[in-house]
């Protein structure tokens, strides 16, 4: 559950275990060869993530299923994530807002990482589940490639991203967001990310070396999603109520607390 939790957060899509319907899949492409320009990306997304100390940005997550068949989902929100130490990170994720297809409704889900405890809410079943993930002195690498729940090259050596992916550089094309380079990576044969994802692309801004934008097709390749990122706030500090869940009754809700 960290892990999809987590991985929602960024956009990143968790197992999901669909298998693909025979003619259905989403089309897997060949990478060009990797470039001086593709370094530059990476040292880039190094040094952001050596940096990032908070972000502050609204949310937009869509998922389509060819294996079903069945209109994309997207859910839209607001997320924080607050770093004042390696091992000390907080991230809250509010999705608020789920549109299938053409219509649209209010449906909100909550989840947020603090103190080593996961809490996943969600305010239409009224179910709260909290999950204690990291023990007391435990270091929680939210981007390690290969281990953390994060596969995306951030605070990444650019060696160890080129061991665990085949990476290039493709057009940004036309509906990319404004001032990024769009990057392609591709799990190499034999490293646990391949029963995850059959690729990873993310625009990058040039700019500030953030993505704005991360679509993964999995494994099966028949679940791709898709995130974006816009009204980013980089480094500037966040609202004390940002990491405070609203209160609720408890006789009317359903909460328990597990183990990972």
């Amino acid at each position: 559950m960290l892990k999809t939790m987590l991985i929602i957060a960024l956009g990143l899509v968790p197992v999901l275990g669909i298998m693909p319907v025979p003619g259905a899949c989403f089309a897997l492409s060949e990478a060009p060869a990797a470039s001086p320009a593709v370094d530059t990306l990476l040292d880039g997304l190094e040094a952001r993530g050596n940096d990032l100390r908070t972000l502050h940005a609204t949310i937009s997550k869509s998922e389509a299923d060819a294996s079903l068949g069945e209109d994309t989902e997207t859910r839209t929100g607001r997320l924080w994530y607050d770093r004042q130490a390696e091992a000390d990170v907080r991230i809250r994720v509010s999705l608020d807002k789920l549109r299938i297809g053409e219509k649209e409704r209010e449906d909100r889900i909550e989840y947020m990482l603090i103190d080593g405890t996961l809490t996943d809410r969600n305010y239409r079943s009224r179910v709260e589940v909290q999950r204690i993930v990291q023990k007391p002195g435990q270091k929680l690498d939210l981007f390690k490639l290969g281990q953390g729940p994060f596969p995306l090259p951030i605070g990444q050596p650019r060696a160890a991203v080129y061991e665990q992916f085949d990476v290039s550089e493709l057009p940004a094309g036309d509906d990319a967001p404004r001032n990024t380079s769009r990057l392609k990576l591709v799990p190499k044969p034999g490293t646990e990310l391949t029963r995850r994802f059959a690729w990873i692309e993310v625009w990058v801004d040039r700019t500030d070396f953030l993505p704005r934008r991360i679509s993964t097709l999995n494994a099966q390749q028949s679940v791709l999603t898709t995130t974006v990122l816009q009204d980013v706030q980089l480094n500037t500090p966040l609202a004390s109520e940002a990491f405070s869940l609203e209160k609720v009754n408890e006789r009317e809700w359903s909460i328990r607390v597990e183990a990972d």
